[in-house]
C-alpha cells in the first residue's frame, strides 16, 4: 500500500541552515538491525532546498515497502508495520527510480544514517542491480547523530526530548523520524550556534571517522577499530594479536578492505 509520494510538508524545519544543494533527509523502516542484509519496509524523504537564504521544501516521498520476507515480530511491535500492510506495496526496484530525483543532485542528511540508513540504501541498489546510490561523489552526509555526539547526545528520541522538553509525539515511523530529525537539527543550529553551511557540519559531523560507516576512526596517528570488542585497538596491534578477527572484518566488511589491505 502506498502512503505518499511527492506529498506536501508544512513547516520550514532548517530555516537557519545553508547549503550549496538540495538536502535530502531520509529515514527507514526496516526488518532487522544488519544494513547488510535487512530489507527496507518503509522509506521517508524530505528534500530541502535553499531559497532567498532559508531552506525550504522542494519535495517529499513517502511510502510501504514489500520486502519479499517476513516481518520480524520484534519490528511489528515497534513499527506498527505488519506482514499485511506491506502485501500490495511496491517492492524496492519497483520504486528505486522515484527516489532517484530526490537524492541524485543532493547533499544527504539523517539520523544515525552514516552507519545504517545509506549504507542499507545502498545495498538494496546493488541487491537489485540498481548500481550505486544515486548522487555526486562529492557530496557530503550530515548525520545529525553524529553531529550531536560532537555536541553530546544519545537517541533521537533522547535528544528531540533535550531540545523541546518532550519526547516525539511519533516514533518509528519514517516520515516522523525524519520530521524529528530536522527538529533536531534547527535545535542544534539554534542551541551551539556553530557554522551553518551543510558541508562544514556534516565535516564535524564525521570528524575522525576513517570509512563512511565510522567503523574506523585516526587516534594518536594510528587507525583504530571503534566498534565492538575490540573497540580502541589500533589496527596494527589487531593484525598481530587477533589475526582470525581482523580477517573476518576483511571478508565481511566489505566497505572496510581498503583501510584494512595495507595492514595484511
Amino acid at each position: 500500500m502506498l502512503l505518499s509520494r511527492n506529498a506536501p510538508t508544512k513547516g520550514n524545519p532548517t530555516d537557519m541552515l545553508t547549503t550549496d544543494r538540495p538536502l535530502a533527509v531520509i529515514d527507514l523502516e526496516t526488518t532487522g538491525a544488519d544494513p547488510a542484509s535487512a530489507r527496507i519496509i518503509q522509506v521517508a524523504v524530505l528534500r530541502l532546498a535553499e531559497s532567498s537564504g532559508s531552506l525550504s521544501l522542494a519535495g517529499s516521498f513517502e511510502t510501504l515497502v514489500n520486502p519479499d520476507v517476513p516481518i520480524p515480530a520484534k519490528v511489528t511491535d515497534l513499527t506498527g508495520i505488519t506482514d499485511q500492510m506491506v502485501k500490495e506495496a511496491p517492492t524496492f526496484d519497483e520504486l528505486a527510480e522515484d527516489l532517484r530525483p530526490l537524492l541524485q543532485d543532493a547533499h544527504l542528511a539523517g539520523y544515525n544514517s552514516l552507519q545504517y540508513d545509506v549504507p542499507l540504501l545502498k545495498a538494496e541498489y546493488g541487491r537489485h542491480g540498481l548500481g550505486p546510490l544515486p548522487g555526486l561523489e562529492d557530496r557530503v552526509h550530515l548525520d545529525v547523530m553524529r553531529l550531536e555526539e560532537t555536541f553530546r547526545g544519545k537517541s533521537l528520541g533522547d535528544v528531540f526530548r533535550k531540545y523541546f522538553g518532550k519526547r516525539p509525539e511519533e516514533a518509528h515511523t519514517a516520515m516522523a523520524d525524519v520530521r524529528s530529525t530536522c527538529k533536531v537539527l534547527k535545535g542544534q543550529l539554534q542551541t551551539y550556534e556553530p557554522e551553518r553551511d551543510v558541508r562544514t557540519l556534516a565535516e564535524r559531523a564525521t570528524g575522525s571517522d576513517v570509512d563512511s560507516q565510522g567503523r574506523l576512526k585516526r587516534s594518536g596517528g594510528e587507525i583504530v577499530v571503534a566498534f565492538g570488542k575490540h573497540e580502541g585497538t589500533p589496527l596494527k596491534r589487531l593484525r598481530e594479536e587477533e589475526p582470525g578477527y581482523f580477517e573476518w572484518m576483511h571478508d565481511e566488511m566489505e566497505a572496510l578492505r581498503p583501510h584494512l589491505d595495507p595492514f595484511r
